[in-house]
């Protein structure tokens, strides 16, 4: 049975990390085995509620809030950059890339620069933990 406010059940606090200090909230059972949750802009918190109330039972749940890389396509008409940037704007540290001359999918589309923007952010995240 879930909480009268699913937000209720979670203890928060921050952890240190090669981003900073990330803000992790955790409840659920607490001798069950642990289920991250990363954000989902585009739901508006709907998903992770789900998952909280779904999962709360059986597991300890941790959402987190992680910074992530967002690639959008210049080109994309299902998800423009413009709506792409609100999402990467949702979390906190999150790196945003566009792409010239690509759609919704970078990496079959633009397959020399999509690598190349991955490869790029997983060496600042190496040289931030160095």
């Amino acid at each position: 049975m879930a909480a009268a406010n699913w937000l209720d059940g979670l203890t928060e606090k921050l952890i240190p990390t090669p981003f900073g200090l990330i803000n992790v909230r955790a409840g659920g059972r607490v001798d069950g085995p642990a289920m991250v949750c990363q954000p989902s802009p585009i739901t508006g918190g709907a998903m992770r509620q789900y998952q909280y109330e779904h999962f709360a039972p059986t597991h300890r749940m941790v959402p987190a809030d992680i910074p992530v890389l967002v690639i959008a396509g210049a080109e994309a008409g299902q998800f423009p950059a413009h709506a792409v940037r609100k999402m990467a704007d949702a979390t906190r540290g999150n790196t945003f890339r566009v792409l010239p001359r690509t759609g919704r999918l970078a990496a079959p589309e633009d397959p020399d620069e999509a690598p190349a923007e991955v490869d790029a952010y997983l060496a600042g995240l190496s040289a931030v933990a160095a």
